[in-house]
Order: C-alpha cells, then sequence, then structure tokens
C-alpha cells in the first residue's frame, strides 16, 4: 500500500483502497501530523504502508519516509474513532459491543452512526471529568503566581488532558495481542484460587513493570466503559488494552502547581500504566509517540522530530 500526499492509495496485490481525504496537517508537541483513513481493508492482514510527499518547489521530485508496517484488527470489538472535540488527539481503536450483533448491523449508514455515538460517548465522558479539574485549578492564581519557571497553567491543563483522555478512553487492540511475543512482561495468569472470596484484585498487584498489552472485559475495562456499561453500545466482551504510558502522569506532575498534589504510581503500576520500550509494542502515548531510531539519537543535534502519522481503519 502507498499513501501519497496527493490522496492516491493502492495496496500491493494491485487493488484499490478507498480514500477518504485526509484533514489538514495538525500540530501539536511532536510536530506535524497527517491523518490518512483508508478503507477496504481485509481483517487480520498485514500491510505496509509507504507515506510519499511530494518536495516543495521542485516538479517531479518526491521524499519516501520510512515504512509503517501494521496489522488490522481480527474482531470487530474495536473500532477507530478520531477527530475527537475534547480528546482530539485520540485517533486509535476503542472498545466496543462487536458491530456484528448490535441491532441494524448491515443496514446502508450503519457503521457511521455507531461511529458517531461511540466518539459522543468517550468524548463527553472525558470532558465531564475536565470541568473538575477546571474548577480545582481556578482556586491557583495562574496570572500572578509563577510555580514553575518554565511550566503555566495552560501546560497543567493541556498535561492533565491529555492524561485523563488516555486513562479514560481504553485504546482496544485484539485478545490475542496479549499473548503475542511483543508484548514484553507478559506472563500467564496464575491458576484461579479454590476459595473465590480470596481472588486478588488485578490492580492491586505489586508489580512495577508488565506487558504494554493486559486483558479487559466488560467488566474489568477503565473509565469511560466501566461507566457505560449499561449502554447497548458498551459490552465489548474480551478484549486487549494497550495501557496508557506513565510519561503521561509523569507530565503532570512536572507542569501542575504542587498544591494539586497530584500523584503517579511507583508501584503496583502494573494493568494501569506501561512503560516507553523501543522494541515490541508501544503505550498509548495518545497521538504520536516518537521512537527514534539509533541513527536519529545520534544526530539529533540538528533538527527536531517531526512525526508523520498515517491512520488505517478496516471496515467491516
Amino acid at each position: 500500500m502507498t499513501v501519497t500526499q496527493t490522496n492516491r492509495t493502492s495496496n500491493l496485490d494491485g487493488s484499490m483502497g478507498k480514500e477518504i481525504i485526509p484533514m489538514e496537517p495538525t500540530f501539536e508537541q511532536f510536530g506535524q501530523r497527517r491523518q490518512v483513513l483508508i478503507q477496504s481493508l481485509t481483517p487480520g492482514t498485514r500491510y505496509t504502508a509507504f507515506f510519499i510527499t511530494d518536495v516543495l518547489n521542485q516538479a517531479g521530485a518526491e521524499v519516501m519516509f520510512a515504512m509503517a508496517p501494521f496489522v488490522t484488527k481480527r474482531h470487530d470489538n474495536c473500532v477507530l474513532i478520531t477527530d475527537l472535540t475534547f480528546c482530539h488527539e485520540v485517533a486509535y481503536a476503542v472498545p466496543i459491543t462487536p458491530m456484528s450483533t448490535l441491532p441494524g448491523s448491515g443496514v446502508a449508514g450503519f457503521n457511521a452512526t455507531v461511529h458517531q455515538d461511540v466518539k459522543a460517548f468517550y468524548d463527553n465522558f472525558a470532558s465531564n471529568l475536565m470541568d473538575n479539574f477546571g474548577r480545582v485549578l481556578a482556586q491557583y492564581d495562574c496570572t500572578r503566581s509563577q510555580y514553575s519557571l518554565i511550566r503555566n497553567c495552560t501546560d497543567c491543563t493541556r498535561a492533565y488532558r491529555r492524561w485523563l483522555c488516555s486513562v479514560s478512553i481504553p485504546r482496544c487492540t485484539d485478545v490475542e495481542d496479549i499473548t503475542d511475543p511483543n508484548n514484553v512482561g507478559y506472563t500467564p495468569p496464575p491458576p484461579p484460587p479454590t476459595d473465590p472470596s480470596h481472588t486478588e484484585n488485578p490492580y492491586l498487584i505489586d508489580r512495577s513493570t508488565g506487558p504494554v498489552v493486559v486483558a479487559r472485559n466488560t467488566s474489568t475495562s477503565r473509565g469511560a466503559i466501566a461507566q457505560l456499561s449499561p449502554n447497548l453500545l458498551m459490552n465489548p466482551g474480551p478484549y486487549g488494552e494497550v495501557l496508557p504510558c506513565i510519561d503521561l502522569c509523569f507530565d503532570v506532575v512536572q507542569s501542575c502547581p504542587n498544591f494539586l498534589e497530584f500523584n503517579c504510581p511507583v508501584k503496583n503500576m502494573a494493568g494501569n500504566y506501561a512503560h516507553m520500550n523501543p522494541t515490541g509494542y508501544q503505550c498509548n502515548g495518545l497521538g504520536v509517540v516518537p521512537v527514534p531510531s539509533l541513527g536519529t539519537r545520534l544526530g539529533r543535534s540538528w533538527m527536531g522530530l517531526v512525526a508523520m502519522f498515517v491512520a488505517v481503519l478496516a471496515m467491516v
């Protein structure tokens, strides 16, 4: 598959993908990001995407960025959402009741309607939680008091919003990814206890490290799923969750006033957060998470890092 700036897409087997004109480039902490949404891909299939862009003021000249291998989802209980109003950096799959089991499945326009409903559920949930934070931060005089030489209340609000979106909107992946060799740190669960009343809470296991992808279902999901489970759309069944990066939590501590007393876990974080990892699966960094290659790390002195993002959706 090739994705170009002129919106041409083609699969390696010669067939054509159905493209949607990408949104205008957006700018966040990690530089430029451009979304390209491609439909009509086969579930559970390996693809390789190449992003090719024209060189400014050089007719016929093109630049090809590093290839991006990916695998489309096998199951229909993870659906991609993008372009949220509040959590606008969210561009990943979230848990949902399997599409094929919902009433009206197969009817024209059904998928688009479900996507909009799911986006609204998750975005409104996070936005409502943010209102409480705004009231607490308003107690600090951001216009006159300086709590840091390099951070201010704008940085604090942005960091808290990114953290809140990552922990309240779970990133969904296939349940098979839990036991995949790329899920570094995974260990098979212990046998069930003989006495069900002594079942250990998975969120309180004393581990400082763990896998990036953990097992979830409707009753053990975090954030929005737990609050919205009575809803018809919020019964995903078993799935894998890509855990939020602990760095998002650290960014809140570094960016906000001390009086908020916001702290990140040191122990018992496994099952709630994951660490950045240059190998294997990547934690959910909310948007573009640049993992520099060796050549980039050696040559950082000359330029900042510009990350290009390609979002791909398999519609079934």
